[in-house]
């Protein structure tokens, strides 16, 4: 992927995910301090007097902010960390497993056209992604299929961060109810974090997981047929020569 696009793809996920972590972070507020939000809104929201409304109204946008405020910074930390490769790396491994994919399509089409250099290809990983690259990122036919890899891309990230943020709700919550030993309808968050991230889970696995893997496939079949001849050029510009001279 471009270095810009993965940037604005970046950028995007953050904006998406914020909404979710603002969403679990309120639910959790709710839960915690139930009691005392429900004494605010009765005693004060709803009060004809015009100070504590006031009251009401500031302390429910001070706490609005703070969430907001606090988000930003969990996720710009977040993807400091790469915490999204992280968590794909101890879930899916969809990464890893794509990687394989095209390194393995590349050498079979570098077989398939007997291209000059494709014995070498083997002990090359890192150059075959390269060419891989090459060819998705730079030729303006594979340009739908390159939009289709960010879109992809950015739902699949998207989803493994709602999937840790119910993760996260679900203990949580779980243990503030066990804590709290109240039955109440906001006891019901930990079951509503555990049927979101199923689901999520379950949409990922089913769907979206098979539209990432058969991407590379697609794109590296574009290449066979509208640029064959230059991929033998450049398998043995990038293989045989180099190869040769060492």
């Amino acid at each position: 992927m471009s270095e810009e696009k993965t940037q604005q793809m970046a950028v995007s996920i953050c904006q998406r995910i914020r909404n979710y972590f603002i969403f679990t972070a309120i639910v959790l507020i709710f839960l915690i301090w139930s009691g005392e939000i429900s004494n605010l809104i009765t005693t004060k929201l709803f009060s004809t007097t015009k100070d504590d409304v006031e009251i009401a109204a500031k302390v429910t946008e001070t706490i609005f902010v703070m969430v907001a405020a606090f988000a930003l910074i969990i996720l710009n930390f977040g993807r400091d960390i790469d915490l999204h490769n992280f968590i794909d790396e101890n879930t899916f491994r969809t990464r890893h497993k794509v990687g394989k994919i095209i390194y393995k399509e590349m050498i079979s089409l570098a077989e398939l056209l007997n291209a000059p250099g494709q014995a070498k290809m083997t002990d090359k990983r890192k150059e075959v992604m390269r060419l891989f690259y090459h060819f998705v990122n730079n030729q303006s036919n594979q340009e739908k299929l390159r939009s289709l890899a960010f879109t992809y891309w950015e739902q699949y990230f998207v989803n493994l961060y709602i999937m840790f943020f119910c993760v996260i709700g679900f203990l949580c919550s779980l243990a503030v109810v066990i804590v709290q030993r109240k039955l109440q309808m906001i006891s019901l968050s930990p079951l509503f974090f555990l049927i979101i991230g199923l689901t999520v889970w379950l949409r990922t696995k089913s769907s979206l997981l098979k539209r990432i893997y058969d991407l590379p496939r697609n794109q590296i079949g574009e290449i066979r047929f509208s640029n064959a001849e230059e991929f033998k050029e450049q398998v043995k510009k990038r293989f045989g020569d180099q190869i040769i001279n060492s």
